[in-house]
């Protein structure tokens, strides 16, 4: 399937979500979370552990079903061990998943039941990198450091980007301090399909939200 094909099953899927609201009253989640960005396979030889920043919104449409989308960004920690000192500068990726959501029982502002749940996704998600390293190497990451490569001498650091179709499922446990308080704890593996090749991330976040009405 082509990327031009995923697009559209994504747009369809983010309508469909929006047309499930329906007119009545919906509880919603926002929450801001932190955590790790685990790379690996391939991808585990050029980057390491590192930081990992999710915007999340839900909404719950029926008792225990919901809907959510998440705008994720992280801050690649290239791995440098294995090169000369300054080849490979800087990687950031930022990527967008929307899905369902089922959870152990339905949320309320009125108590402060935790709550597990689990939630199928898919989205897009899109990788620069800025590096002048002149080493071939596979994967996710190393595919996308590989078209910096070649330069001529004493060239100027490079810019590349590379865009994959994600299947990211999730799955995590919400403690409720307070009725409208959350923390979210959760973990995510991310499949990402880039030109016939299939790389494995995975995020681990802590998260802190509130709950609201959609009216």
């Amino acid at each position: 399937m082509s990327n031009k094909n995923y697009r559209l099953l994504f747009f369809l899927l983010v309508t469909m979500l929006g047309t499930s609201l329906g007119s009545s009253a919906q509880t919603t989640l926002g929450r801001v979370a932190l955590g790790a960005f685990v790379p690996t396979g391939d991808d585990a030889d050029v980057a390491e552990t590192g930081l990992a920043l999710q915007l999340t919104a839900d909404v719950q449409i029926s008792g225990k079903i919901g809907v959510e989308a998440e705008l994720n960004w992280i801050p690649i920690n290239l791995d440098s061990a294995n090169r000369p000192v300054g080849r490979l500068i800087e990687a950031r990726q930022i990527g967008a998943v929307a899905g369902f959501r089922l959870m152990s029982q339905a949320l309320s502002e009125t108590d402060s039941k935790p709550a597990a749940y689990v939630s199928a996704r898919v989205g897009f998600s899109r990788i620069a990198v800025k590096s002048d390293t002149t080493t071939s190497v596979p994967g996710w990451i190393g595919r996308t450091l590989d078209q910096t490569q070649n330069l001529p001498p004493f060239s100027f650091p490079t810019r590349s980007t590379e865009n994959a179709f994600v299947i990211s499922p999730r799955a995590g446990f919400l403690l409720r301090p307070s009725p409208k308080a959350i923390i979210d704890i959760s973990v995510a593996p991310a499949f990402l399909f880039d030109g016939g090749s299939v790389s494995r991330q995975i995020v681990a976040t802590i998260g802190f939200g509130m709950l609201g009405r959609l009216d």
